[in-house]
């Protein structure tokens, strides 16, 4: 299902769906994150990981204000890693009060997840703050992005960020951002809210309020 395009906890829902419930498919979502992480770190070359550290080195070189953190594990292993550049940081202190954290896009042949911290300039043209690739959606995994972002950052918290509905990351983002107002992408608002309304889809009066109500 991974090699699929499918999310890990989605998977494991999914799981827990054909089974009944989730109690019944005989491991807990724990160990199936645990597995696909091992899966991933199988295909990850050493030759790849090294390229990506020499790209980052050459960076740093040319742009004095280029910073980057990288996670191994307990193996040494390389995991996860973000990256900024100087662009990145001067655009942060100046639009950095609101930001767009999505986990949406296409991962690599590793399928790592891509996660960029997006913003909006003065011409209402998205700038990005910096970009990660994490190897799974988990509070831990969020939690070193999260930190390594404010590290990066000058330890200067955004005042709002907007996310998907995902438990994992508002939990992490409550446990690293100080008095950060979080709030949900309307893109997925608009998304998932339909599936609540019930005989409310049918009502033109209705859906045109709510319509206005998200312009």
């Amino acid at each position: 299902m991974k090699d699929a395009g499918l999310r890990t906890r989605d998977a494991y829902s999914y799981l827990g769906k054909e089974y009944g419930r989730a109690q019944n498919v005989g491991f807990l979502q724990k160990g199936c994150y645990n597995h696909v992480d091992r899966q991933k770190m199988v295909k990850i070359e050493a030759g790849d990981a090294q390229s990506v550290m020499n790209c980052f080195k050459k960076k740093k070189a040319l742009d004095p204000m280029f910073f980057y953190a990288v996670q191994v594990n307990q193996k040494n292993c390389f995991t996860n890693f973000f990256w900024r550049d100087g662009r990145s940081r001067i655009d942060y202190d100046c639009f950095g009060d609101v930001m767009i954290f999505d986990t949406t896009y296409s991962t690599n042949k590793y399928n790592l997840i891509c996660a960029p911290f997006v913003g909006v300039n003065h011409h209402r043209q998205n700038t990005i703050f910096g970009c990660a690739f994490i190897l799974d959606e988990t509070v831990a995994k969020f939690g070193w992005l999260f930190k390594a972002f404010l590290e990066l950052m000058g330890n200067i918290s955004p005042v709002t960020i907007f996310t998907d509905q995902d438990a994992t990351m508002a939990k992490a983002i409550k446990e690293v951002f100080d008095d950060n107002t979080h709030r949900l992408c309307l893109w997925h608002i608009s998304k998932n809210a339909p599936s609540r309304f019930g005989d409310l889809n049918g009502d033109s009066a209705f859906l045109e309020l709510w319509n206005k109500c998200c312009t």
